[in-house]
């Protein structure tokens, strides 16, 4: 993916030694396609700073928006899914003039006004199709994050579970499943460090 929407070659990849980099799958991926494997020593997460910081923000903000949400740990996926959404269209100093991952990769800047509060209640339309005469026309569901490949929003129906993609919704973003929610803890706000990042380059 990364070749064809660049147009540029893969020369290196670059990994800690975890069984699922050290298949004989990908290795021979990799050499089908002239792409050199690098592993780092092992017990030595440093090497791999970037990665390594950037799954801790990940799972930092992910637990952020579970602890507001009021959510458990079963929504952790959404919710690390939806972290990287928004860390993907944040700004970042490793990039040149402050510019988001998203934009050096798409040429083009984020829309940030369909950016919604993971967790809040939303009330997600019903295609007329799929009700009859009298069925309700919308659902109460809640907010999970964004769709692959779509313009739309994931949801999870409250009283189903099921899992629900549509842009067509209203939400309610003060709306959780335990009430209202209002926070002002310092501690359940996640800082964006480029930090490591800046270390990196400078190894470099």
């Amino acid at each position: 993916m990364a070749e064809t929407q660049t147009g540029k070659r893969v020369k290196y990849l670059q990994s800690d030694n975890g069984g699922e980099y050290k298949s004989d799958k990908l290795a021979r991926f990799c050499a089908e396609r002239g792409i050199q494997q690098r592993f780092t020593p092992p017990y030595t997460p440093q090497l791999n700073g970037v990665a390594e910081r950037m799954n801790r923000t990940l799972v930092e903000c992910a637990r952020c928006m579970m602890e507001h949400a009021g959510l458990g740990k079963s929504y952790w996926g959404e919710a690390v899914m939806t972290a990287m959404f928004l860390r993907n269209r944040c700004p970042t100093r490793a990039i040149h003039q402050d510019k988001s991952p998203y934009q050096v990769w798409t040429v083009k800047k984020p829309i940030l006004a369909n950016l919604k509060v993971f967790g809040c209640h939303a009330y997600v339309q019903v295609p007329q199709d799929k009700r009859a005469k009298f069925d309700s026309k919308s659902s109460l569901c809640r907010f999970l994050g964004y769709a692959e490949h779509q313009k739309s929003y994931r949801f999870e129906e409250v009283s189903t579970g099921a899992i629900k993609i549509s842009r067509d919704a209203t939400f309610m973003e003060d709306k959780f499943d335990e009430g209202p929610r209002n926070y002002n803890d310092e501690s359940s706000v996640v800082e964006f460090d480029d930090h490591d990042e800046d270390e990196e380059k400078k190894r470099r």
